[in-house]
């Protein structure tokens, strides 16, 4: 299922940001439309479109530490993008 993949990653993302940036990744998520998560970062609704919800979660990031967070979401992503190939993500995602 489609959803279950745009899920695995935003979480993968988010729980990343927030092992580095603690409560201010917490505040940047949950600013951030189509998305609610719990405490610890799992993702406890997604709606809309994810990519749309991933760009914004990138964007919110970037504001924390510029184009290296973006970069880094790229990297901790890698396995993620290989297991579900058909996912519609932002360029910013996409491999090289």
């Amino acid at each position: 299922m489609a959803n279950e993949g745009y899920k695995e990653l935003i979480e993968k993302i988010v729980k990343s940001k927030i092992r580095i940036f603690g409560n201010l990744a917490r505040e940047k998520v949950n600013s951030v439309s189509g998305i609610k998560i719990d405490h610890v970062g799992n993702i406890a609704s997604l709606s809309g479109n994810p990519k749309k919800v991933i760009k914004s979660l990138l964007d919110k990031f970037e504001t924390i530490a510029g184009k290296a967070s973006t970069f880094s979401a790229k990297t901790e992503t890698i396995d993620l993008r290989k297991k579900y190939p058909d996912l519609d993500l932002p360029e910013e995602l996409k491999s090289d």
